[in-house]
Order: C-alpha cells, then sequence, then structure tokens
C-alpha cells in the first residue's frame, strides 16, 4: 500500500531537483543605469512583461464590454443625433420668426412728410424732429414699432433703436387697428438727438446736407395689444405671441425636440454613472493583480546611488531577468538582461508610464 504521502513527497524532490539544475555555477554582479529621479531599481522574474502583455488586453476587454453592457457608445451617438435635431428645429422656428417679423413690420407703412436736421458746429449733438403718418396693412392691433432713423442713407448712431407709439391725440387710446391711419401732421412733431462724434466725417456731411425729403424711418421691431385701450390697459405683445398660430407648428417642433435631446442626456448621465462605477470597480482589482504581479516577480532589490543614478545587484545567478526602475511621480520601464558574465551593465535611458499601473 502507497503512503498517503508519497505523491507530495515526489513533488518536492522534482522541485528540488529543478532548482538544483536551475542554480548556476557562479553569480554575477549587475550594474544598472538609470535615469535621474528613479527611486527604485529591482531585478524581476523574465516572464513577468508576458504576464503583462496578458492582464493589459484583458482588463481593456472588460472594459470594453462593460462599455457595451452599459450602452454609453450608442447613447452618445443618440444624444448626439437628438442635439443635431433639436438645433435644426431651432433654427427653423428662428427662420420662421424672422419671416414673420418681416411680414409684420411690411405690413406698416410710416411715410415722413416733413424733417429737419439740425448740426451746429458748436454742439457736439444733432438734433432732429419730423412729422409722419401711419398705416396699419396687417390684421393685428400694432400698439408701436421700434425704429431708427435715416437721412441721405445714413442710419443715425443711436445706443439703442426709438420708439415710436400709436397714441390718438383725441381720444389718448393706444393701438392702431387694422387699415387705420394715424398722423401727428398739424401736431407736435417727433424729436431725438443724437451724438454727432459717432458720425464719420463724411457721413456728417451728408447729413449736413439732407435735404428735407431725406429723413426716414428703418422700422426693425414692433408690438401689438389684442385690442385698443389706455396704455398699460393690454398687455403688449412680441412678434412669437402675436403670430403664435403661424409660428405654432415650429415652436412645437422645437418642444419635442429638445424634450428627446433632454430624456436621452438623462439616459446618457446614468448610463455614464453606471459605466463609471464598473471602470473603477474593474480599474481597483486590475491594480491590485498588478501590485500582487510586481511582488511575485521580485527576484533582487539593488543598492541605489542616486547621485549617481546607478543601482548595484550582486551574487545574481546566470540566466535571464527584468530590470525594472520607477519615480515617484509614477514613471517607471522595464528592460529584459541576459546575465551570462560576471559583470554586466544595463542601461535604462528614460522612463514612460509604469505598466504596473493600470
Amino acid at each position: 500500500m502507497r503512503h498517503p504521502d508519497t505523491r507530495a513527497v515526489a513533488l518536492f524532490a522534482i522541485l528540488v531537483l529543478l532548482f538544483w539544475q536551475a542554480t548556476p555555477a557562479h553569480a554575477a554582479r549587475v550594474t544598472a543605469r538609470v535615469p535621474s529621479g528613479t527611486i527604485e531599481v529591482k531585478l524581476l522574474s523574465p516572464g513577468v512583461t508576458a504576464v503583462l502583455d496578458v492582464l493589459r488586453p484583458r482588463h481593456e476587454q472588460r472594459l470594453k464590454a462593460s462599455r457595451e453592457e452599459t450602452g454609453v457608445d450608442r447613447l452618445e451617438q443618440e444624444v448626439r443625433r437628438a442635439r443635431q435635431e433639436a438645433e435644426r428645429a431651432r433654427q427653423a422656428f428662428e427662420n420662421a420668426r424672422r419671416e414673420a417679423k418681416a411680414h409684420a413690420v411690411s405690413k406698416i407703412r410710416v411715410t415722413v412728410h416733413k424733417a429737419d436736421v439740425h448740426i451746429s458746429s458748436e454742439s457736439s449733438i444733432g438734433e432732429a424732429e419730423f412729422f409722419y403718418t401711419a398705416f396699419n396693412e396687417s390684421g393685428l392691433v400694432v400698439s408701436d414699432i421700434t425704429y431708427r432713423p435715416v437721412v441721405s442713407g445714413v442710419v443715425l448712431p443711436l445706443t439703442t433703436p426709438l420708439t415710436l407709439e400709436f397714441i390718438d391725440p383725441s381720444n389718448l387710446l393706444l393701438g392702431l387697428g387694422p387699415q387705420e391711419t394715424i398722423t401727428n401732421q398739424n401736431k407736435d412733431p417727433e424729436r431725438l438727438t443724437f451724438f454727432l462724434s459717432d458720425l464719420s466725417e463724411g457721413d456728417r456731411r451728408k447729413v449736413s446736407g439732407a435735404a428735407p425729403g431725406d429723413f426716414s424711418l428703418k422700422v426693425e421691431d414692433m408690438h401689438f395689444v389684442a385690442r385698443k385701450g389706455y396704455k398699460g390697459q393690454n398687455k403688449p405683445m412680441g412678434i412669437e405671441e402675436a403670430y403664435s398660430s403661424r409660428l405654432a407648428p415650429f415652436s412645437d417642433a422645437v418642444q419635442r425636440a429638445e424634450a428627446h435631446r433632454d430624456a436621452l442626456a438623462q439616459e446618457l448621465a446614468r448610463a455614464s454613472q453606471a459605466y463609471a462605477a464598473q471602470t473603477r470597480e474593474g480599474t481597483e482589482r486590475f491594480r491590485a493583480q498588478l501590485k500582487d504581479l510586481k511582488a511575485a516577480s521580485v527576484r533582487a532589490e539593488g543598492a541605489l546611488d542616486k547621485k549617481k543614478s546607478k543601482a548595484v545587484f550582486t551574487d545574481v545567478p546566470s540566466g535571464a531577468y527584468c530590470v525594472y526602475a520607477a519615480s515617484a511621480d509614477g514613471r517607471a520601464a522595464i528592460k529584459e538582461v541576459n546575465v551570462d558574465s560576471s559583470r554586466i551593465t544595463v542601461t535604462i535611458d528614460r522612463l514612460g508610464k509604469d505598466p504596473f499601473l493600470p
């Protein structure tokens, strides 16, 4: 009957035999020259690089699988398309809004009957006054327009556009109804001032020599009210509100596109959080594997002379090794070396990313 410990004894004998056969007849002195800043130099087992070549692709493959599992790549593409669609919808709305504004502006006809422009060489301010008649061809009640005065083709440089309110002087009601006319002829003229310093010399000459008929208004925007009333009685409306029925299909498209974009963005945020958590967990496992591999691979640690940037290993058995050098800032390098003589020198020129770090 075979003794139960025979197998263990046989295995131990084989290991001893292998160790004995691997023990060289002589040992060597290995000098490793390393870059400045190196704080650690070790001799590692020769197979450590092969193990690293297996572990790192596996780790990267796990991260890739996690990214596919959480759907991050797919959601990033969907969010990108949704953002583009929302931008197209917004642009279509802005185009429709500009068209509605241009249409509204075209329905207000303002005729300047008489204008006087005063420019004095002693003053830095120019003055103008004019009489006008406005006719509303739109189907809405217009409360006011914003405009810039134009003299001989020169737009007077005002900081902000001026506002011309349509208030009937007979009853003080605000609002110019459809197909109605309002005028300030035979009444007080509209007056405005502007800074001469904002005009070029050429424009100043044009404005100074302008004939009365060279004065006009450049209408830039307008506001509406639901019905005529005293000022402050009715809420003024801009283009979007006044032309809401015309712009509704475009604004609805914007709301749908932006809601879809936002929903996908939230889904992407959740997927990204899940992927980040799996990445942290997987990276920590990988970090532990690399740490254990490094510790198990150490065959000798050299006496490091930091001033001379070299490490010396004594009594190194002949055979294959890897010289590992590392700095405090996470840089390192591995270089394979074959020890086959009594003295050998290995040079590592530079350090890169530490292969034992994720």
